[in-house]
């Protein structure tokens, strides 16, 4: 299911400052708007809604033209959660999920999405057949121009796994997407650890990494434990990122940023308190650890906090509220 909303990405005036004369953190909008396609797993943590909620202002401020979204777990409810999010900015594109009905579909992964598809206009019924990710990723890709699109994954990589899989979808995926950015992995959080995006499907981790032969930027779980984010919810109505978080957290608005700050890496690069590493190979082992191993002729990179957690938190908070701020709009 998708809609042409008519929206075309527009050039920002206003450049953004990593902190303002107030000392309050903002920060730097981009030259020009990059393509990109998010794959989400929304309902397992609540991060991925305030991911998706700042994807979608960056898409408003002229520095990212989303072209889609996909859903890898088998909820009936991550459509609708996407969908209601995204009319609160006036952006509808192709929405798809994967077809693994029984993926991530329990009640740990419907904490929040059934009162956001149940409180917030969406186009989704959960007893509905729903779009399968395969047809939104042709539909979303199908026009852009080549090697122009950054491909953002904030799950497990089911579903990319699927399309570098699928003779369709790899094709075009090889095409137009010259780059993945994904949170996944672990390097230097401790000993033997499993990241848990690349845990909860492994062979599909060591798929993707295995046949994507072009640059995969992570964001390991370390860049964004300690970082705390979700402040600004507190201040303003409810709209469904509120909803996730109260629901998630218990009534709590702070929770670690790892979603937030990958959104937010792959579409400012290095403007911000975070930096791209330098090349090199990643080896993704049977139990799910993660290795990288500098090498100048490598095509993985990763993403470091060169700040504190604090100065992190507070760039991505600043995000956070502009995109509250237009959903509190919308609302009214």
């Amino acid at each position: 299911m998708w809609a042409d909303s008519g929206f075309v990405a527009r050039t920002c005036a206003i450049q953004y400052n990593a902190f303002n004369q107030n000392g309050k953190a903002e920060y730097d909008s981009v030259k020009k708007a990059i393509n990109v396609f998010l794959d989400t797993d929304i309902g397992p943590d609540c991060d991925d809604a305030a991911a998706l909620a700042i994807l979608l202002q960056l898409c408003l401020e002229g520095n990212a033209r989303l072209l889609g979204v996909t859903h890898c777990t088998g909820s009936p409810y991550g459509l609708g959660t996407i969908d209601a999010v995204c009319r609160l900015f006036g952006i509808q594109v192709p929405l798809g999920t994967c077809n693994q009905p029984d993926f991530l579909s329990d009640e740990r992964a419907t904490v929040y999405t059934p009162s956001v598809c149940e409180k917030f206009t969406n186009g989704f019924s959960p007893d509905a057949p729903m779009p399968d990710a395969a047809e939104a990723v042709i539909h979303g890709l199908e026009n852009a121009e080549k090697e122009s699109v950054t491909l953002i994954a904030i799950g497990p990589l089911n579903n990319l796994s699927r399309f570098l899989t699928d003779e369709d979808t790899s094709v075009l995926l090889r095409e137009k997407v010259y780059r993945i950015v994904a949170m996944a992995g672990s390097f230097s959080f401790r000993e033997g650890f499993t990241e848990w995006n690349v845990e909860m499907d492994i062979p599909a981790m060591k798929t993707v990494n295995s046949l994507w032969q072009k640059e995969m930027i992570l964001l390991p779980f370390e860049a964004g434990v300690f970082v705390q984010t979700g402040a600004p919810l507190e201040k303003y109505p409810d709209n469904p990122v509120r909803t996730a978080y109260t629901l998630y957290n218990h009534g709590r608005f702070l929770r670690p940023s790892w979603d937030l700050a990958a959104v937010a890496c792959a579409v400012l690069a290095d403007t911000g308190p975070y930096e791209i590493g330098e090349p090199g190979t990643l080896a993704v082992d049977d139990a799910g650890i993660t290795t990288f191993t500098p090498d100048p002729d490598g095509n993985r990179r990763i993403i470091r906090l060169k700040g504190s957690p604090e100065e992190a938190a507070a760039w991505l908070n600043a995000m956070l509220e502009h995109a509250v701020i237009t959903m509190t709009r919308a609302l009214q």
